[in-house]
């Protein structure tokens, strides 16, 4: 494309675009802190045992082949298809190989973290998933050297209070996403209206990330909270998601309307300088080249919703569960998402939702988990439901032959969860403050990858 050519709408919505016959894959990102084992701190990219010695012990050992940027390591390419690379604050980001099913979703990312965990022992650091850095602040957080990290900081700080919470977000907070396939743009739609429309409960259900600075901030998901002051125009809810009649369009111009942060140009960053992606696509990047199709996915990068759409539907909202129970969020998802009936229940029993009350209830969730009401009834009663929903989905495919019938008890976490009431956030701040005597080591030695 050259410096005149222009992104028609067409080509901005073929992206969403799928051929029919689109098989249903499932793929899994882990956010996973890497801790000091006995401060539980974060570590720095350089030292004997920053984040490049450990990508670098990862190669020594066998276990993938290095990528860089320049003569910066930013990846490691796992043997088995999975990629390791690092986030903003010194976390590992764990992205799976796609698969046709749970099972082999989940034995393969269970043995490879075990083993990328033994490795990272060897260095006396831990590997820590969850939903946050429980004994970090923005203060004394380890910043990755990710050339775009300026630009993303720079736009939060302009926007004052209302992006307050991005540095946070960047420097210490971690997650578990699923990422699932639509077949067709109606596909697309139902799940994710449905999805969308699952948050309240998904944030109360998964919660856990209560400590800071290893202090219980009152909340069971700071990490939740710290998403509400993270530019809203891009982040949280959707605009039009819990309507009926959306449309991809919706979400196209939902995208054109947000700010590009920043855009790379023969290998380099620049700021996107305020102009949204609309602006751009009609006048041109700051610099005067006009935006290719690599640009508006990018830009698309650059959005974080709950739930967010490109070639697939990744699904953003629950904090990381304790490395056990990891394997109860691509089932919850899939069970709901990849069995039509299921989907459409899900949809039915929350469409009428209003977004006031959605994002009343996204708050009151972070704070007081199952204790929380989402449109007039408690969210600890809907999570039955939705439990239920995912099982019959995943049973469904149990009986196509598409899973083992072991899948069923990945959701035996979130059923216990409901059962007692009780959060990975709430037995995390039991325990801190009982067995653990508030002992960072304690902590770590806990909930690490073993």
């Amino acid at each position: 494309m050259n410096m005149s050519s222009k992104l028609t709408r067409g080509e901005l919505r073929s992206l969403f675009h799928k051929q029919a016959g689109v098989d249903e894959k499932i793929g899994l990102e882990i956010e996973i802190a890497v801790l000091d084992q006995d401060t539980g701190r974060s570590l720095p990219y350089e030292g004997q045992r920053g984040m490049r010695a450990l990508l670098e012990a990862f190669v020594r050992d066998g276990i993938g082949q290095p990528a860089y940027k320049g003569e910066l390591l930013t990846q490691v390419d796992m043997n088995d298809g999975a990629k390791i690379t690092f986030e903003h604050g010194g976390a590992i980001e764990y992205c799976s190989p796609v698969t046709q099913n749970l099972i082999e979703l989940i034995v393969t990312m269970q043995q490879s973290l075990r083993r990328l965990a033994e490795t990272a022992s060897t260095l006396n650091l831990a590997l820590v998933p969850g939903g946050i850095f429980p004994f970090n602040t923005v203060e004394n957080a380890n910043w990755m050297p990710k050339p775009y990290g300026k630009f993303m900081r720079e736009h939060f700080t302009a926007l004052g209070d209302p992006g307050s919470g991005g540095e946070q977000i960047m420097a210490h907070t971690i997650s578990t996403q699923t990422t699932l396939d639509y077949t067709s743009e109606e596909d697309l739609i139902c799940k994710l209206r449905t999805s969308v429309s699952l948050t309240p409960i998904v944030v109360a259900l998964f919660a856990n990330s209560p400590l800071e600075d290893g202090e219980s901030r009152g909340s069971l998901s700071r990490r939740t909270e710290h998403w509400f002051k993270t530019d809203s125009r891009r982040s949280g809810l959707i605009p039009r998601a819990l309507k009926e009649d959306v449309t991809i369009d919706d979400y196209i111009d939902w995208a054109l309307n947000n700010e590009v942060i920043f855009y790379a140009t023969d290998g380099e960053y620049k700021s996107g300088e305020g102009c949204t992606f609309a602006a751009v696509l009609a006048d041109g990047f700051p610099d005067g080249r006009y935006p290719t199709l690599v640009d508006w996915r990018n830009h698309l990068c650059q959005l974080w919703p709950d739930v967010r759409t490109r070639e697939t539907i990744e699904l953003r909202a629950p904090d990381g569960p304790p490395f056990e129970a990891i394997p109860a969020v691509p089932a919850f998802w899939v069970g709901i998402l990849y069995h039509r009936p299921s989907c459409d229940s899900v949809w039915q029993l929350l469409k009428d939702c209003t977004i006031e009350q959605h994002q009343v209830a996204r708050a009151d969730a972070a704070r007081q988990g199952l204790s929380a009401q989402y449109c007039g009834k408690p969210i600890a009663s809907l999570a039955k439901e939705v439990i239920r929903l995912a099982e019959e989905g995943l049973q469904h495919r149990i009986n196509l032959g598409l899973e083992d019938p072991k899948v069923l008890e990945y959701l035996e976490p979130l059923k216990t969860i409901v059962e007692t009431g009780k959060t990975f956030a709430e037995s995390c701040i039991e325990n801190w403050n009982g067995s653990l005597v508030r002992s960072p080591a304690r902590f770590v030695e806990m909930y690490r990858i073993k």
